[in-house]
């Protein structure tokens, strides 16, 4: 499987979700039920973030190198 640079796009978004909700969790302690809601926020408003910037750029990435493959 050949990666690209939509491959490595994906990795450093999925790292950023995972570190800001670890940065949420670490500076303001929280635990239980308030927890899971404020993590339902993050991923909702990462998600949002990925469907309308993030996939629409990969989307034209992905196009570009396919009609233009370099050389390997």
């Amino acid at each position: 499987m050949k990666l690209t640079i939509a491959d490595g796009a994906m990795f450093m978004y999925n790292l950023g979700v995972l570190i800001s909700g670890g940065f949420v969790v670490m500076t303001y302690d929280v635990e239980g039920p308030p927890f899971f809601g404020i993590m339902f926020v993050f991923a909702l408003i990462w998600t949002i973030y990925f469907r309308f910037y993030v996939q629409h750029r990969l989307t034209r990435v992905n196009e570009d190198e396919d009609t233009n493959p370099s050389e390997a």
